[in-house]
């Protein structure tokens, strides 16, 4: 019988109602995954969190760009906020955990050795996650790089806390630095960027995270991702019993038409009894310089992903400034 008090209670409830537990299976993830019938979330997981030393926001940032759906810009959206902090002479650190493995493919290594290890290896106790890191052709920004196979690993939104604990744990661990003999400087920013699910990858990024931001596209189905998001953010917050701020939506491949006017004030009325914000710049759909930028990117070309006068940089940065100032009233 578990000895339980009343905090833990309500943090095992919560956090089951953010889960599914009915296929549950508390292992980290390989190519050979099987789902066995339900197995029990073990109490103890709880007071595991609670011996966790979480790294403050005020000397490493831990931010994931997380939403359900596919194709708003969750990669693009990462890959150029690591650029611009890195632009500003901070050390970023960005994670890759979509089995798409955009983001690496879009930051090819420095060196060729490094690229064959991957996230998947530490998810299969393979390698530490601190052994992972990789610089990049650009200078300030790291790599923990993903790979397709991935995808055959993810849980779906079923329960596996001790591997999101893991994780969690090892992101905040003080070995979680550049290489020394690269770069004696510690993170200043380490971003996760997720996939289209709230699988076994996204939850474990959130239970890490301080800050949370959801890039989304005006669409009727909108909410419908920021209501999983926020099931799945509640339940990663009993887990860990700390705070994860949702900083807000960031609207991405704006067009000032009609339409996206409509869907854009249904979206406005739809969060108005969540709280949650939206920031005020929109990243219009620029499509010929957000590609371009990628592909020289990917080709190692050192310099800003983005043309400085191209509608989209701009929208970014002044985005970014947003997202700044609100991770301010967060800050103690």
């Amino acid at each position: 019988m578990w000895p339980v008090d009343g905090e833990h209670l309500i943090r095992y409830i919560t956090y089951i109602r953010g889960s599914l537990t009915e296929t549950a299976e508390d292992k980290e993830p390989d190519e050979r995954l099987r789902r066995n019938p339900l197995i029990p979330i073990p109490a103890e997981v709880f007071n595991a969190a609670d011996d966790i030393s979480w790294r403050p926001a005020a000397s490493t940032k831990i931010l994931t760009i997380a939403n359900h759906k596919g194709g708003v810009g969750k990669t693009t959206t990462a890959l150029n906020f690591g650029q611009w902090l890195a632009a500003q002479g901070k050390q970023v650190l960005l994670i890759d955990m979509d089995a798409q493995a955009n983001l690496t493919k879009t930051l090819p290594a420095s060196q060729e050795s490094a690229a064959n290890w991957h996230i998947g290896h530490y998810f299969t106790n393979q390698r530490a996650l601190s052994e992972l890191v990789r610089p990049t052709n650009f200078k300030g920004v790291w790599l923990i790089p993903s790979n397709n196979v991935l995808a055959r690993s993810d849980m779906g939104i079923m329960a596996g806390p001790g591997a999101e604990l893991r994780f969690a744990r090892d992101v905040h661990a003080p070995v979680m630095i550049p290489p020394p003999v690269m770069q004696a400087q510690p993170f200043d920013w380490i971003i996760l960027d997720t996939g289209p699910t709230m699988g076994l990858f996204t939850r474990s990024a959130l239970a890490a995270s301080h800050y949370v931001l959801l890039p989304i596209e005006p669409s009727v189905f909108a909410e419908l991702g920021i209501d999983l998001l926020r099931s799945t953010v509640n339940a990663m917050q009993a887990l860990t019993n700390r705070q994860i701020h949702l900083l807000g939506c960031l609207i991405t491949q704006w067009k000032a038409d009609a339409l996206n006017k409509s869907l854009f004030n249904t979206l406005v009325n739809q969060l108005q009894p969540t709280g949650i914000e939206i920031i005020t710049t929109k990243i219009p759909l620029d499509k010929a310089h957000i590609e371009k930028a990628h592909i020289e990117a990917a080709q190692g070309k050192k310099k800003g992903l983005f043309n400085g006068a191209s509608p989209a940089a701009v929208a970014y940065s002044d985005a970014f400034g947003e997202v700044l100032e609100e991770m301010k009233k967060y800050v103690h």
